[in-house]
């Protein structure tokens, strides 16, 4: 297994993020603390590649409760999607999934709640 390990790691890419923590109401801190984390994995002669500017085109849209397209995706570029919305819908689209109808799959799910107070981390062995 250790053998394995070794041969895996001399071929390995390493690859890293450099994320920093903003500084909470200081922009100016934030990128000197960016810059502070590039600057360090840099003398460590690692090698640098810059990600696009854009992450995300963006693609916010509403969708109806019935999966209808009611203002379409707007894609690079800022502005507001606005809709009248028929709140009516809500109750219709109930009825094409009845969780507790003839859809529902006693022999397959089940809702347990365990009332025993936990700790939030358990070691598993």
């Amino acid at each position: 297994m250790c053998k394995r390990y070794q041969e895996m790691k001399e071929y390995s890419v390493k690859v890293a993020v450099v994320q920093a923590t903003p500084v909470l109401f200081n922009r100016d801190a934030t990128v000197e603390k960016a810059c502070q984390l590039i600057r360090e994995a840099a003398s460590k002669g690692v090698e640098l590649a810059e990600q696009a500017d854009v992450m995300c085109r963006g693609g916010s849209a509403i969708i109806s409760p019935l999966g209808e397209v009611i203002a379409a995706p707007l894609y690079d570029e800022e502005g507001i999607l606005c809709a009248e919305l028929d709140m009516g819908e809500i109750v219709r689209s109930k009825v094409d999934f009845d969780v507790v109808g003839h859809y529902a799959r006693p022999d397959v799910f089940q809702l347990l709640v365990n009332k025993q107070p936990n700790p939030p981390v358990k070691n598993r062995e």
